[in-house]
């Protein structure tokens, strides 16, 4: 879609159009993903499959690097919130590796997680505020007022679409 936008565009300048320099470029994480990937980081990390696949999706071979800090630091390792199977590594990778700095950056873009479930985002916030804090040296007011900012951004938005009850209408 970017290399048709960018032909129109060059088409209505009277450029010449054509030339796409990133058609043959990989995307990071992408250097030696095969389907079996996700296998490879169950044998080698002993993560469940559902852990292994989302982590996959979402880093493809750098998956490994996530997984490797989780290892380092056995904290990490645990889920961001229950019956999802995202990691607290996925959060301190995005802070490190990624220039990730926001709850919403990281429980909407990184992870994912508001994508599937605002529910679960909401109660992996405080969660994934505190693997935050330390990544990014905030101290607790900061924390909470990221926490609650996100909370309140989300509430909003899920009052506005008509997912969530208005407390002040009730």
């Amino acid at each position: 879609m970017a290399e048709d936008a960018v032909n129109v565009v060059q088409q209505q300048l009277g450029s010449p159009v054509g030339g796409c320099l990133t058609r043959e470029r990989h995307l990071s994480g992408s250097e030696g993903y095969s389907d079996t990937y996700p296998q490879n980081l169950i044998a080698s990390y002993g993560v469940s499959d559902a852990t292994a696949r989302h982590l996959s999706e979402k880093f493809g071979t750098r998956a490994a690097a996530v997984l490797d800090l989780a290892k380092r630091e056995p904290g990490l390792a645990q889920v961001l919130v229950e019956g999802h199977p995202g990691i607290r590594a996925e959060i301190a990778y995005s802070a490190r590796h990624e220039m990730a700095a926001t709850l919403d950056d990281v429980l909407e873009r990184r992870t994912g997680l508001q994508f599937f479930s605002w529910e679960a985002a909401l109660a992996a916030a405080p969660v994934a505020a505190a693997v935050m804090q330390l990544e990014m040296g905030w101290g607790g007011d900061q924390t909470q007022k990221a926490i609650d900012e996100y909370a309140g951004t989300l509430m909003a938005w899920t009052r506005k679409i008509g997912l969530a009850k208005d407390a002040t209408k009730a």
